[in-house]
C-alpha cells in the first residue's frame, strides 16, 4: 500500500525527480523518508511522509482487526473449557443433590 501510494504521489513530481523517486520507493516503505527525500529531491519529503503514514495506518488497522478477531475466537473457544477442579466440584454437586 505504501509503495503504491508513493508511486502515485511521485507522479506529481517534476519529470527530472520522478525517476529518482521511483528508485526511492523501498526507502519510503521502510520509513526512511529523509533518505528518499535526499535522493528524490526535497520536494518529495512531504509526499514520502504521507505515503509512509498511510501504509502504517493501514497496518495498524489491520493488526487491530486481527487482534479483535483473535480475542473473539479465544473467548468463544475457551468459555467451554473447564479446569479439572471445577469438573470434580460439579460431579460432587450432582451426587450430593440426589
Amino acid at each position: 500500500m505504501t509503495l503504491a501510494d508513493w508511486h502515485h504521489q511521485a507522479g506529481s513530481l517534476p519529470p527530472a525527480e520522478q525517476q529518482r523517486a521511483a528508485q526511492a520507493g523501498a526507502d519510503v516503505a521502510g520509513g526512511q523518508v529523509h533518505i528518499a527525500a535526499a535522493s528524490a529531491g526535497q520536494h518529495a519529503l512531504d509526499l514520502a511522509v504521507a505515503s509512509f503514514l498511510q501504509g502504517f495506518e493501514l497496518a495498524l488497522l489491520l493488526a487491530g482487526a486481527i487482534l479483535a478477531a483473535a480475542g473473539v475466537v479465544g473467548f468463544l473457544g475457551l468459555r467451554h473449557l473447564q479446569s479439572p477442579a471445577s469438573q470434580q466440584r460439579q460431579r460432587t454437586d450432582v451426587r450430593t443433590s440426589r
